[in-house]
């Protein structure tokens, strides 16, 4: 598997693009430039197999309540809602890029379960590659981080 090379900011980026249409039924793009956040929402997800990565997605407070509006069909979240479907947004995108690794790997990875924070987490574990990615949609903006290795 070593010999695999994968394009992984360009896999993340055309998932996550994806994954939120599909998810929340609006549009995010791609920002090729460093995006200013106004307060942001951090949510993290590990994957541990093959693929071994931590991701970091912040979240824009007007993106992370467009999200909740469109997944809660208008819903006011609780607390602790609001945390589950922050979660499970993450845990939608980060599988759907998930999978396309795997099945380009020919191997299985798994995802832990989300952590959903105010404060960036800090994790002890690094990985050899690293990237940034930044997407604005009509509600605001997201970003990922990335540290992985195969």
């Amino acid at each position: 598997m070593e010999n695999v090379q994968l394009d992984v900011p360009h896999i993340c980026v055309v998932s996550l693009v994806s994954a939120t249409k599909k998810v929340v039924g609006f549009s995010l793009e791609y920002c090729a430039e460093e995006i200013k956040f106004q307060p942001a929402q951090y949510i993290q997800i590990q994957s541990k197999g093959a693929f071994r990565s931590v991701m970091c997605f912040r979240l824009e407070q007007s993106f992370e309540s467009a999200v909740l509006e469109k997944m809660l069909g208008g819903r006011e979240p609780t607390p602790e809602i609001r945390d589950l479907y922050l979660g499970e947004y993450v845990n939608i995108l980060s599988g759907h890029a998930l999978t396309m690794i795997n099945e380009a790997v020919g191997q299985s990875s798994r995802l832990t379960v989300p952590i959903v924070d105010d404060q960036q987490q800090v994790e002890d574990i690094s990985y050899p590659n690293d990237f940034v990615v930044y997407f604005t949609s009509e509600y605001g903006n997201m970003e990922l981080s990335m540290s992985y290795e195969m």
